[in-house]
């Protein structure tokens, strides 16, 4: 699995470096239905020997898409402010715990492996139209590093007709 994922990151910062975001997103995102429903099958037919080797296919096409769609999304974080890769890493680590504690949700609500993968395979569509939606507004708004040196004061010349005026009249009262 690790042998997979480190090739699909490999893949994406070699191979498909010049290919947009949202395309690479948009593989990514009928991968990892496919993975889903193909597991899901695989689970639901787990009386076949062949079950077995048609749920690895389906683990690795997952663990492919998931390091693709990581190293992806990273990669579309670079035209962000800093803090944002923050905001991905605490997402993504809430998505693990949330995962897991919806499997167990469900398997103790009664509902099968296969069951729970085909309900979770619809999951890739908020997945795409989220990425869509942020990468909309990131064309339609770009954004603007701040300014990284120190705004310094001007400072006026004494010899300055308009401000020495003006500093005269304060001094006075006026």
């Amino acid at each position: 699995m690790i042998l997979f994922s480190s090739l699909a990151r490999f893949v994406n910062a070699k191979y498909m470096i010049k290919v947009k975001h949202i395309t690479r997103i948009t593989i990514n995102s009928f991968n990892m239905a496919a993975g889903f429903l193909i597991i899901s099958f695989a689970c639901t037919y787990n009386k076949n020997v062949a079950s077995f080797y048609v749920s690895l296919v389906a683990s690795v096409i997952l663990g492919t898409v998931s390091s693709f769609g990581e190293s992806t999304v990273l990669g579309f974080c670079k035209g962000f402010p800093s803090t944002v890769v923050g905001y991905f890493g605490s997402g993504t680590g809430f998505a693990g715990v949330f995962g897991a504690g919806i499997t167990l949700i469900l398997q103790s609500a009664g509902l099968s492996n296969g069951t729970i993968f085909f309900i979770i395979a619809p999951s890739v569509i908020p997945y795409f139209i989220a990425f869509w939606w942020i990468n909309n507004m990131k064309r339609k708004y770009p954004y603007i590093e701040e300014q990284k040196e120190p705004i310094v004061a001007q400072t006026y010349k004494e010899d300055d007709s308009e401000i020495h005026a003006l500093s005269n009249d304060v001094r006075t009262g006026l």
